[in-house]
């Protein structure tokens, strides 16, 4: 999985500039990896057309930042500042947390102690985007 931010590092508009560093700001404070893709680049030509071909068929405008999961549209930045970074715990009951540690325990043969076990969840009131939700399992790579 990888989280592109296409931005622009020759924005003329403060709104952008500012827009840019605020998700970048709230992607690090979240601890997700990302990479930032300046569509102003000539070498990122291609990409830029990637933007502007994968946008236009959701009627979204080319404003920047935007973000996407590899080739997936996630959100805009208007879109970003409506999502909710919430504890796991709270996004999920007890029977996950309790499969998550059987498995852990019983089918990896893992001791008990604590492993770190990290991912992001985000709920989009918007129908038509699913609740995303992705738990990275290195702890069980032993």
């Amino acid at each position: 999985m990888t989280i592109k931010v296409y931005m622009t590092n020759i924005a003329g508009n403060q709104l952008t500039i500012g827009n840019q560093r605020k998700v970048k700001h709230i992607l690090d404070a979240n601890k997700i990896d990302y990479v930032d893709i300046d569509i102003s680049d000539p070498k990122n030509v291609a990409e830029k057309e990637f933007l502007q071909r994968t946008l236009s068929p959701i009627n979204k405008t080319l404003h920047l930042p935007q973000i996407f999961n590899n080739e997936e549209y996630c959100c805009d930045f208007d879109d970003m500042t409506t999502l909710k970074f919430v504890p796991y715990s709270s996004a999920f009951d007890t029977g996950f947390w309790h499969e998550l540690t059987r498995r852990k325990l019983e089918i990896y043969r893992l001791d008990s102690s604590n492993q770190s076990i990290f991912g992001y969840y985000a709920n989009d009131a918007n129908d038509n985007m699913p609740a995303l939700f992705n738990v990275d399992h290195q702890c069980f790579d032993e």
